[in-house]
């Protein structure tokens, strides 16, 4: 093989481990969203369902470009909107660049090898290329090239007051799309269909919280 490509068997090997660790990590999400912080869950009814103007390069250009952006600067939600909302400040904030980047700082994990470092990378990486296709509503792994570069004429402004360093994960990012991907094709519906579930469960958590206070608050009134 030539210098710096995988061997298939190592290949696939590795392939194996991100589907499982990322499997992983979808299915402890799902299950602990029944437990969500009812203080989380108004703050994403509330970023999913009002008009109001975003501070400045928070959203991915792939995100923005699913709300109403009005001449005043305000962001109407539409109905693709709240998914892709949801899904940059959980899969990409949150798991990716909070917890799987730095796992040590929310103990996680203790001293990592640069291996495991690299491994959690990885798993980072292809959560990013799922929140990428899901956002553009789309299976087809040959399009991340163009998804990604859609995304790099902001990458390094956009998100920058919550991460010191967007997308650190780059270096396997390009290895992920030119090897990884085309082995866990076969996975990648079921994956995707995973992940806007997650998407689709917290927003229903979050409108079902928002229900249950009106309710209160009339018997409170009542009272």
């Amino acid at each position: 093989s030539r210098p710096g490509v995988p061997k298939p068997a190592e290949e696939e090997k590795a392939c194996s481990k991100i589907r499982i660790r990322a499997k992983s990590i979808l299915e402890v999400i799902t299950e602990a969203i029944p437990d969500a912080p009812g203080t989380m869950l108004g703050h994403l009814h509330f970023l999913t369902t009002r008009r109001f103007k975003w501070p400045e390069n928070t959203l991915l250009p792939s995100v923005q470009a699913t709300l109403d952006i009005r001449e005043d600067g305000t962001a109407t939600p539409t109905h693709r909107s709240p998914v892709a909302v949801v899904l940059q400040l959980l899969a990409v904030r949150l798991v990716c660049e909070e917890l799987l980047l730095r796992p040590k700082e929310n103990h996680l994990a203790g001293k990592l090898t640069s291996a495991a470092q690299s491994n959690l990378k990885m798993v980072a990486a292809f959560l990013f290329t799922l929140f990428e296709m899901c956002v553009a509503r789309t299976d087809d792994h040959t399009r991340m090239s163009e998804l990604i570069a859609l995304e790099q004429q902001a990458i390094g402004q956009a998100l920058t007051q919550y991460y010191n360093n967007p997308l650190r994960f780059q270096p396997q990012l390009g290895r992920l799309c030119t090897f990884g991907l085309p082995q866990l094709r076969g996975w990648l519906i079921e994956a995707l269909a995973a992940l806007e579930n997650v998407a689709e469960l917290l927003l229903q958590a979050a409108q079902e919280g928002e229900s249950n206070q009106a309710v209160g608050a009339v018997k409170d009134q009542q009272n």
